[in-house]
């Protein structure tokens, strides 16, 4: 084979390898355009409903909604609450909020208990389970779940979060120039948290006109809050 043969295939064959480079590269970049592109187009169906946050300690949870930072369930109208209950519920069971504990298995060789001993074991592993079912968690996930959801599938407390926060509130509110305003939070079948001047009614504090009143309610919540988080 002369020279000029020789570097004719050379070059046949160097057109051929770069060819096939250029196709894989072009094939490459047009599926991670196609990606990105799915990757965008997604984003852009998606909207936030709300974002949890919490200050540097982690001590205290917030939920932003509407661009407002929330505290405490009762900063929610009963509007805002019918919306997030769904979303709330969603993220609890991926948290496995009202999952149960499943009983633990004997040891294989170990070797069988007499009847007094069973009967202690189910004894201590019934306390224990109650003990368990009556500590309530300070996930914020569950703490969240709990003040949303009235039908909580957890055994409630002997006091609601709203009354709670209410006996905090009369507390401040003795020997005040507030006292005698017949302020109260209470607990509706149809309208869930309202807040009680007189004879007025409103659906969430900042529907208050007062923002005395406002104020010291704002002041029960935040007292409710640090007596949780200790």
């Amino acid at each position: 084979m002369s020279d000029l043969s020789f570097l004719l295939l050379i070059a046949l064959v160097s057109i051929g390898i770069g060819f096939a480079l250029g196709s894989l590269v072009t094939g490459a970049r047009g599926e991670r355009g196609e990606i990105e592109k799915d990757k965008t187009s997604a984003a852009a169906n998606l909207i936030q409903v709300a974002g949890i946050m919490t200050d540097r300690s982690g001590k205290t949870v917030y939920l932003q909604v509407e661009g407002k930072a929330i505290r405490s369930v009762l900063e929610l109208n009963r509007q805002q609450r019918s919306r997030l209950q769904p979303f709330i519920e969603t993220i609890a069971s991926w948290f496995g909020v009202s999952g149960g504990r499943k009983p633990s298995m004997s040891p294989a060789g170990k070797a069988a208990e007499t009847p007094e001993q069973v009967g202690a074991l189910q004894l201590e592993a019934t306390e224990s389970a109650s003990v368990e079912a009556l500590r309530p968690s300070m996930n914020p996930v569950n703490v969240l779940a709990r003040a949303i959801r009235s039908d909580v599938s957890l055994p409630p407390p002997a006091k609601s979060i709203v009354v709670q926060i209410d006996e905090i509130l009369q507390e401040k509110l003795k020997g005040t120039p507030l006292e005698n305003r017949g302020i109260r939070l209470m607990e509706l079948p149809s309208k869930g948290m309202v807040v009680m001047v007189g004879l007025n009614q409103y659906e969430g504090v900042d529907q208050v006109p007062d923002d005395d009143v406002k104020g010291v309610i704002r002041a029960a919540v935040s007292e409710w809050e640090n007596s949780i988080s200790q």
